[in-house]
């Protein structure tokens, strides 16, 4: 295959297409935007004939690695062929065909919560509802060799199923907590146990109150959020009212509201580590929450602030 200079990620994802096209039979392409968390991304969609499903090359790294001079367009589409090959041969897409019944697949949901300002193209496509800035979305998990695979619930499939987005809702904090069940971790106590027990008495004393909060497979965990039982145990685990810091989409860490630090801080410090050390695609928010326990309220902590300035 002739090494072409490809100047834009829509030729190179064209010139992919054509390339497949012509190695494999009996598929069909197309080329199309995938809007996905905290970010859309330019695809590959492959059908086979005779197959009900339809893996997604996703082209944004593939191209990244082609510009970067590093490698050819031949090494990349062959790396790009070797996944097509290892997935049919893994099975580790999934059959679509098996969501047809919405009283067996409900048994399988799980929720995400993401941030509601850096998502609305995807939350024009999928049902939700809003926390604060948050969104809570849907998906099912399937059965897969490697892993856990979930299917994003959409617009498209809620018709499908003919059920509302409040019946979806209500199912999902029915089944979520038993596919998923809550985890809270004292911080100090976890990082001893990740540094092999070696530390020194009163190392952590300053984390003693902190919790992680997560669910027990540690994929889309700040959905927790929204368990019914959640600030009921969290309450009793921090004594009282806290300060929630969403580490990323897939924990969270709970802080007492106890005089020490107030939510000024704990912004500036989430602003600084999702600039630093989150990725992207993992982000949550920029902002901190708060959970009032004596009022049952939860909120952004600037909006608590401002309450209890306004009661004072």
């Amino acid at each position: 295959m002739e090494n072409k200079s490809i100047n834009s990620i829509e030729a190179f994802a064209e010139e992919v297409s054509r390339a497949l096209r012509d190695k494999f039979e009996n598929i069909e392409t197309e080329i199309r935007k995938v809007d996905k968390v905290n970010g859309s991304y330019l695809g590959i969609v492959v059908r086979e004939e005779g197959s009900s499903v339809a893996p997604t090359l996703y082209m944004d790294a593939a191209f990244e690695a082609y510009a970067s001079g590093k490698v050819s367009f031949q090494d990349v589409f062959d790396d790009l062929c070797l996944y097509l090959e290892e997935a049919k041969k893994d099975g580790l897409e999934f059959d679509l065909e098996g969501l047809n019944d919405y009283d067996q697949v409900k048994k399988s949901l799980i929720v995400e919560v993401i941030s509601a300002a850096t998502n609305k193209e995807l939350l024009d496509t999928v049902p939700h509802m809003l926390l604060e800035d948050l969104a809570i979305i849907y998906r099912f998990i399937v059965n897969a060799p490697v892993g856990k695979g979930t299917v994003l619930v959409t617009n498209t499939l809620l018709d499908q199923f003919g059920v509302t987005s409040q019946q979806l809702h209500s199912d999902a904090l029915t089944y979520a907590p038993l596919n998923d069940p809550l985890t809270m971790k004292d911080l100090g106590s976890f990082m001893t146990r990740m540094l092999g027990g070696e530390v020194p008495e009163g190392a952590f004393d300053a984390t003693s109150n902190i919790y992680i909060a997560s669910n027990i497979s540690g994929t889309y965990g700040a959905g927790v959020l929204v368990y019914d039982d959640f600030f009921e145990k969290a309450v009793e685990k921090m004594h009282g009212s806290f300060y929630i810091i969403p580490s990323s989409i897939h924990e969270l860490l709970l802080v007492p509201e106890n005089g020490e630090i107030d939510c000024e801080m704990l912004t500036s410090m989430v602003k600084e580590v999702n600039c630093t050390t989150v990725h992207p695609s993992e982000k949550l928010s920029d902002n901190v929450y708060h959970y009032d326990s004596e009022e049952g309220i939860f909120e952004l902590g600037e909006n608590y602030i401002l309450r209890r300035a306004k009661g004072a």
